[in-house]
Parts: structure tokens; C-alpha cells; sequence
């Protein structure tokens, strides 16, 4: 089985260069949260994993090449005739286009998996409290829940990615910065314009019609040049990021602001033991306003970007 899940990644990586990219990540990614004992090799070799929003499948595939016997991928948008032939109903990988209340339906999903696995996925899940449960109950006795969490509260938890990235280990504008200009909005004009074509549902006519080059400081696009906007500018927050995915409760909400001791409440309300809890932080100095009234925000909570925890069902919690 391992020479035939090496020669379907080679025939991948050589057919597809985004994939390639991918699946170098994410073996970095799965190396980390190994050497820091989050998912172990026991969680995974002969064991039944649950890859929950997997994407185009690139962690179901590291899964199945880490030997493990059943690997089920499941995605709310997956689109399954977009996956490669070459990819299909091979290495015990099985994909489905389904959320994780119509997965939990199906008969025969309880308690049939030892790790339910979760890679940036929470902080979308807009009823997150229940959502845990069903992983619980998808969880064979002692069977492990991992999440990567993307923190909300970071510089770019609201995920403005065309304007706030990683930059090493700091959370940078990517833009020009146009209000240091004579030529004012004609110096970004070229890359709201890339903006609108790379991340369409961040930036539209709507936040365009808004510039204001007589006032650079209330322009949503200084505002969202700025590391932690979505906090800062909390009570202008339906003009500067007036697209539905920035929203939480409306039609095309995206983001669920979950912070990390919820995320923890959570779990153990899910009747989960945590057992690894470990914050990726960033270099990215927080406003003095964001840590006094009315936010009071805890400094570490505010450079923490992403929190990967490793959770076992607990043994003797049971749930209606």
C-alpha cells in the first residue's frame, strides 16, 4: 500500500503544481504537530480518520500514506468531478460532498472513526457548540479530535488576506501604501483591481465607492491595511468590511469570532479532555486602545493566529 500512495502523490505533484505546493506544506505542517506531540502516528497508522472540511484532499492523502486503514474526506464544497481520476476511490481514501450533519446522519457514522480531523475549519462553523458534539459522537471510546483553529483575534482573523499576509513571523500589508502619495487612490488603484479578481467576495463597488482621498484615515482601504482592522474599527465595521463573509448570522457569513477560551469551553462542554493546547503567535505589537477600555483584550490572545489542540472523548462523559 505504501509504494502504491508514493506513486499516486508523484502522479500528482508531477500533473499539478498547486497540489505539489500543497502537499509540501502540509507535511510540514503534519511534521510540527507531530514533533510536538498533538497527532502521534498511533492516532493514524491503522486507524479510521475523519478529515473534516479536507479541501482538495491533501491531508486524506498524507493521512492514507501514514498507513491509515480507512481515510474518509468530507467537504461542504467539495466538487467530486473536479478531483483527479487519479485520485478516486484509490488508497482507502473515499471523498463525499457533505456537510458534517448530513455525514453524521448517514448510518453507521457513529462511533466509527479515531480521529476526527479539523485543519482551519472551526472558525467557520457558525453553530460550532453543536458541531463539536457530532465530532464526539463520530468518535469510537478514546478516539482523538484534532483542530487547527485560526483565531479571530489575530492581526488578520477577520481573513482580509488580500491586504493583511504573513510576512515571516509578522502579519504585514501586502499593498502600496497610497496614502503616503501625491497620486493618493490612483497609486493603489492597480492592486484593488488584483483584489477584486484574486478575492472577489473581500473587496467589490461597494467599498470602492467609498474611498475618500480627502481623508486618507477614514478610507476602508487604509483602515483595512491595518493589522487588527476588524477590531480597531469595530464600530464603522458594516462600511469598512461590508461583504456578507466578514459577517457573522447573515446569508454568506463566514466567520463565526469564536475566541480561544470559548473554543476551549467548547470542547470540554462536547465532553472532551484536552490534552495539547499549543498558540502560534506573531511579532505584531498590538494598539494600546485594543488592550484598554472598551475591549480590554488580552495581549497574548491578540497575537496568537492559530491554536492546534488535540482532545481525546472522554471516557466516561456521555451526551443525549
Amino acid at each position: 500500500m505504501t509504494r502504491e500512495v508514493d506513486q499516486l502523490i508523484g502522479e500528482l505533484c508531477s500533473a499539478d503544481s498547486h497540489f505539489a505546493k500543497s502537499y509540501q506544506s502540509y507535511s510540514g505542517a503534519l511534521q510540527r504537530w507531530q514533533a510536538a506531540g498533538l497527532l502521534l502516528n498511533v492516532d493514524i497508522a491503522h486507524r479510521r480518520v475523519l478529515d473534516w472540511e479536507c479541501g482538495r484532499g491533501v491531508f486524506s492523502i498524507l493521512f492514507s500514506q501514514l498507513g491509515a486503514s480507512r481515510t474518509v474526506g468530507i467537504d461542504t464544497w467539495l466538487d467530486t468531478n473536479a478531483l483527479p481520476e487519479t485520485l478516486r476511490d484509490r488508497c482507502r481514501i473515499q471523498f463525499e460532498k457533505l456537510s458534517l450533519e448530513q455525514f453524521a446522519q448517514q448510518p453507521g457514522s457513529a462511533e466509527g472513526f479515531d480521529l476526527v480531523f479539523a485543519n482551519t475549519v472551526t472558525e467557520h462553523m457558525l453553530d460550532l457548540p453543536r458541531l463539536l458534539i457530532l465530532c464526539y459522537k463520530l468518535l469510537a471510546p478514546g478516539g482523538t479530535l484534532f483542530l487547527n483553529h485560526d483565531n479571530y483575534y489575530q492581526p488578520v482573523g477577520s481573513h482580509d488576506h488580500g491586504f493583511l499576509y504573513y510576512e515571516g513571523d509578522d502579519i504585514v500589508f501586502l499593498g502600496p501604501r497610497c496614502w503616503e502619495t501625491v497620486e493618493k487612490c490612483a497609486t493603489s488603484a492597480q492592486f484593488r483591481e488584483s483584489i477584486v479578481l484574486r478575492y472577489p467576495w473581500t473587496w467589490d463597488t461597494r467599498t470602492e465607492a467609498q474611498l475618500t482621498p480627502d481623508d486618507c484615515q477614514a478610507c476602508p482601504y487604509f483602515r483595512r491595511a491595518q493589522p487588527w482592522a476588524h477590531l480597531l474599527y469595530q464600530a464603522n465595521f458594516r462600511d469598512v468590511f461590508p461583504q456578507p463573509c466578514f459577517t457573522t448570522g447573515y446569508p454568506g457569513s463566514s466567520l463565526n469570532k469564536v475566541s480561544p477560551f470559548l473554543l476551549r469551553q467548547f470542547l470540554i462542554e462536547a465532553g472532551f479532555d484536552v490534552e495539547g493546547w499549543i498558540g502560534n503567535k506573531v511579532n505584531n505589537v498590538p494598539p494600546p486602545a485594543l488592550l484598554e477600555a472598551p475591549f480590554y483584550f488580552n495581549q497574548a490572545d491578540l497575537c496568537t493566529t492559530t491554536i492546534a489542540t488535540r482532545c481525546r472523548k472522554g471516557r466516561s462523559a456521555s451526551r443525549d
